[in-house]
């Protein structure tokens, strides 16, 4: 009795990691199926999730003025 019972348990804990896991992967598609969505649709800022590099502020700490830019070319670079 006490061997079925541990085959049980074990058997248990084999579908609680599956389903978790499945979960995982279900979150993930779903996660990049919206990036690219929003890739396509040409709307800024797809993944809401990742942190802004700059943490979301200028590197003076204060806003800068709209339409002004920065001494030194600090300006983004644009492709061609």
């Amino acid at each position: 009795m006490f061997d079925y019972e541990l085959h049980r348990i074990q058997q248990a804990e084999l579908l609680r990691e599956a389903a978790e896991r499945r979960l995982v992967r279900q979150v993930l598609s779903a996660r990049r199926s919206a990036r690219r969505a929003a890739r396509r649709s040409g709307r800024p800022g797809g993944d809401r999730d990742a942190p802004s590099p700059g943490g979301g502020r200028p590197a003076t700490g204060r806003p800068a003025a709209s339409g002004t830019r920065r001494p030194g070319g600090s300006a983004p670079a644009h492709r061609a």
